[in-house]
């Protein structure tokens, strides 16, 4: 009896550390295709990465969503915005390093979008989790969009409507407007509404097309132009012709040679020349030929 348990004990040892060893290798299998799917526990810090949906605004053929990112640790690589209506959605990620306590504008145009008009966008934070893995966060925010209106969020939370002023021209080719632009601006109320600018194009930005104008007038060589050339100036009109320049080449630009007269004998030294106003020349050169006579 004991000589057969002296058998059987040794065999049941190897059996249980063989299942245990076949225990650890199923688990490091699963977790290796569970890594090449691409699953991704979403981590406890998760929470901490916060945005907020400061404005909408629409206009035209666009629309700008402002968005705050709140205090929270963990580095933002996208911000994911789904637009909806009552029947579709459209998600669309938008690349960004959006830092804590700072605000974003994303601009998307309506037309380019499969959702037709969207009454509604919420946004999520997209990042890499510990394993470098794409990480989407949850909702963060949501907001109701009306066409033609500005609506803000106060960091209280309370949604308020902006009414703004129709627009005023200003001036062309001024800040970021070019110079075939108008920049125009408009006030908006209450206080929490800011003020907006804008540029758009302008005919009474252009020059208009039937301008009489002056002949070309000789102003200064240089300037604007090369030293060669002289640049020349002519006003148009009615109101609104701008005054033209342009450069043309000038031989009173090119350098001028001083005009030595013939050659005479210096009255006080015949070993030089004078030129015809006195002044001493001295000829210096080389001869190779035998011909010359002194």
């Amino acid at each position: 009896m004991k000589r057969d348990l002296s058998i059987v004990v040794p065999i049941l040892i190897v059996i249980l550390l063989a299942l245990a060893s076949i225990a650890i290798i199923l688990v490091v299998i699963k977790d290796i295709i569970s890594e090449d799917e691409g699953v991704v526990e979403i981590p406890s810090e998760e929470s901490a990465l916060d945005l907020d949906i400061q404005s909408v605004k629409v206009e035209g053929d666009g629309v700008s969503v402002n968005v705050k990112r709140n205090l929270g640790e963990g580095d933002i690589t996208k911000v994911r915005f789904v637009f909806q209506n009552e029947t579709h959605s459209e998600i669309i990620e938008k690349e960004t390093n959006i830092e804590e306590l700072e605000r974003r504008n994303f601009i998307f145009i309506l037309g380019e979008m499969s959702v037709l008009n969207p009454t509604n966008v919420s946004i999520a934070p997209v990042y890499k989790s510990a394993f470098g893995k794409k990480t989407i966060g949850v909702v963060a925010d949501r907001f109701e969009i009306r066409v033609g209106s500005v609506f803000v969020e106060e960091d209280e939370g309370v949604i308020i409507q902006c009414s703004c002023d129709v627009w005023t021209d200003n001036f062309c080719e001024v800040g970021n407007c070019s110079f075939t632009q108008m920049q125009q601006t408009r006030g908006c109320t209450p206080a929490s509404c800011l003020n907006e600018t804008r540029c758009v194009e302008s005919s009474a930005c252009v020059q208009p097309i039937n301008c009489t104008c002056t002949d070309w007038m000789n102003d200064v060589c240089g300037e604007s132009c090369s030293s060669t050339q002289m640049q020349q100036n002519r006003s148009c009109s009615p109101e609104g012709c701008l005054v033209e320049t342009r450069c043309v080449s000038d031989s009173s630009c090119l350098p001028q040679t001083p005009d030595m007269g013939p050659l005479t004998v210096h009255p006080t030294n015949p070993r030089y020349f004078a030129d015809g106003n006195g002044n001493v020349v001295y000829l210096t050169g080389s001869h190779t030929w035998t011909n010359f006579q002194d």
